[in-house]
């Protein structure tokens, strides 16, 4: 077995892990009944075992992970033929609740199923080799564990049933949108949209474009074209002003996409108005 424990551990933050490791457990070794007074989950690797919880003996195997909460009674034993072996990260904060139950990962619900391409065990992988004496190391941990979540909440998301997936959708979407109506002025990227709602790059532009027949990539340029024409039409500001305005640093750059986008270039728009604009058709 390797474990290692957090002892500054800081219970008024958004989120703080406690402890994590990995065990190659023998016949029948198990732990319990006991309560726990902090979030604890478990990520089975290999073998099966068995996991009690709610009056509920769940029977589970490779890729299979389950989630014990504070103060809940829960026991779980390593198969007598194939034990398990599995990692695990035990953490809490003022935000743990919350962003488990928007995976759907909660008392009722304690069990996660994941295949051989999901993120969690190369990035438990990363947890467990962390030299926690190493400067950055809270930074890095906690970030990982981040990671580790929003897996989970995506591998439940694609799981969930079809009109479960829509309600997912739409929240996704609502907060894409709204992320890039208050950032489009920086030098935001498609990359930063899906870490902000907690989904890997791929994932939220397959989900951003089944919805709005548009890439988040292309959406974005044209949200900023958009704007850059209405400060061309309202405005005396310069195109490098403009340019900055709406996320480019380079002035040339941004011509260069709006041509692309509007059909003609800034200066040129500025002189024949918003008929020749594409917003406007």
């Amino acid at each position: 077995m390797k474990s290692t424990c957090i002892t500054n551990v800081k219970k008024d933050e958004e989120i703080q892990i406690y402890h994590y490791g990995i065990e190659v457990c023998e016949n029948g070794h198990g732990y319990g009944p006991a309560v726990r007074d902090h979030f604890l989950i478990h990520f089975i690797l290999d073998g099966k075992g068995i996991f009690k919880s709610n009056g509920i003996t769940y029977h589970l195997n490779k890729n299979k992970g389950f989630l014990i909460t504070p103060e809940r009674v829960t026991y779980y034993e390593a198969d007598m033929d194939t034990p398990w072996t599995y990692c695990w990260i035990g953490f809490n904060g003022i935000k743990a609740y919350q962003i488990l139950k928007d995976g759907d990962l909660t008392y009722k619900d304690p069990i996660i199923s994941f295949d051989d391409d999901c993120l969690i065990p190369h990035t438990m992988e990363k947890i467990i080799a962390t030299d926690i004496k190493s400067a950055g190391s809270s930074l890095k941990l906690k970030s990982y564990l981040y990671l580790v979540l929003s897996e989970i909440q995506r591998v439940n998301c694609m799981q969930a049933p079809t009109h479960q997936k829509k309600n997912y959708t739409e929240e996704y979407i609502e907060k894409a949108l709204d992320f890039i109506e208050k950032n489009y002025s920086r030098s935001i990227k498609v990359t930063d949209i899906a870490k902000h709602i907690g989904l890997d790059r791929s994932y939220f532009t397959s989900v951003f474009k089944e919805s709005m027949d548009v890439s988040p990539q292309r959406y974005l340029i044209e949200f900023r074209m958009k704007k850059a024409s209405y400060l061309l039409e309202s405005t005396d500001l310069s195109i490098g002003d403009i340019a900055r305005s709406v996320g480019y640093k380079d002035p040339l750059g941004f011509s260069k996409v709006y041509k692309s986008i509007v059909g003609i270039s800034p200066s040129k728009y500025r002189k024949v108005g918003s008929s020749s604009s594409p917003f406007n058709r």
